[in-house]
């Protein structure tokens, strides 16, 4: 028999009210302990679970800890399954735009931003951090040198080496989700792991040294959630919006220990995308130079990627004097193939979050940078 869905479109505000009927702790409990049992995103529909996507779980724990109300009844199963039918059934900008391909385009750029960075595979993605950050070699000499992703950079950034830092990531993501106690499914405390297993990290030695670099990047609160809700944001778009849970995935202050309400939220600080913005997101100029930094190794990482291309030939980046008082750089890389030439031009960006709301053209601000790479 199928299950009838509720009616589209449902208000925020009626989502809201949904979630708000139960105790925050309760409820984010809840939403750990399911989401500890999930399979991957692509497995979802085919196991009858298409409604309890990690981005739904997380922007419902998200409403439940800085709006929420303790005190109020328990959550049971079926409760959570109507707060996440609710969330399907939002009401979304697309239907008040006018007809034609644009609010399409709009809406396809909402829906990338918001779901696709947790339809990766987690450890090629953690595998990639050690390969670009670590692996990918960079010339002393070169004319665009590296600013300060040098020796230490991850002690001074992460307050760990970065394999500790994916270590960790790693270590609460296989606590939260593989507990033998199904009890303490969707929950971390350190003590689960024993002292004497701390060699097996590059430095870190002790309980203390680990908590400080949870705390330190990944443990939130509900004061400091409630204080970043994003309270005058468009009521259509707001799910769409940055949820606080994503750069920090981990709850404090809740008896019990550590709650990890969406635990592929914690491996997820760990890729290449969660320590970009890690790196860069205090806007300082330490992490500015950051990004230009890993803009840089990304380049030669590709090229490395390239090289691997059986029957091709990869030639780099070139100059070419243009006048007597001028010159300019081609593409990053030429792949020639005994029947074609592939023209590879890397950038790495943050996309603003207009652009992620859909509130820029993509289409237009896509073909510029095509045009500059066959200017």
């Amino acid at each position: 028999m199928r299950r009838i869905l509720s009616p589209y479109p449902v208000s925020e505000a009626e989502y809201f009210e949904r979630v708000l009927r139960y105790d925050p702790n309760s409820l984010t409990q809840l939403i750990a302990a399911t989401s500890a049992e999930l399979p991957a995103v692509r497995d979802l529909t085919d196991r009858g679970l298409g409604l309890y996507t990690p981005w739904a779980l997380l922007d419902a724990a998200l409403v439940s800890l800085a709006l929420g109300r303790d005190g109020r009844p328990h959550a049971t199963s079926p409760d959570l399954r109507q707060i996440l039918d609710l969330y399907l059934a939002l009401d979304d900008p697309v239907t008040r735009a006018p007809e034609g391909m644009e609010r399409w385009n709009d809406y396809l750029q909402r829906t990338l931003h918001l779901q696709g960075p947790w339809q990766e595979d987690d450890y090629s993605q953690l595998s990639r951090s050690i390969a670009l950050l670590e692996q990918t070699p960079y010339p002393d000499d070169s004319d665009d040198p590296l600013e300060v992703v040098l020796p230490g950079w991850d002690h001074k950034l992460l307050g760990c080496s970065l394999a500790d830092y994916i270590g960790i990531a790693n270590l609460v993501w296989a606590c939260a989700t593989n507990d033998p106690n199904l009890r303490r499914r969707g929950r971390f405390t350190l003590d689960r792991y024993p002292v004497e297993e701390y060699d097996q990290f590059d430095g870190l030695r002790t309980p203390a040294q680990a908590k400080a670099v949870l705390n330190r990047h990944f443990v939130t609160t509900k004061t400091k959630l409630r204080a970043a809700f994003p309270t005058n944001s468009d009521p259509l778009l707001r799910r769409y919006t940055r949820n606080p849970l994503r750069s920090r995935p981990l709850v404090g202050g809740i008896p019990g220990g550590y709650v990890v309400p969406v635990p592929a939220a914690v491996l997820g600080k760990a890729t290449p995308l969660g320590l970009y913005y890690t790196g860069g997101d205090n806007n300082s100029e330490w992490g500015k130079a950051f990004t230009r930094d890993v803009g840089r190794l990304f380049e030669r990482y590709v090229g490395r990627q390239l090289a691997l291309i059986p029957d091709a030939e990869v030639h780099p980046e070139i100059v070419v004097k243009l006048s007597k008082n001028q010159s300019k750089k081609t593409i990053d890389f030429f792949v020639v193939f005994p029947d074609l030439v592939l023209l590879v031009e890397v950038k790495s960006t943050r996309p603003s979050e207009k652009l992620r709301l859909g509130g820029e053209d993509f289409p237009t601000k896509l073909a510029k940078h095509f045009e500059r790479v066959l200017e």
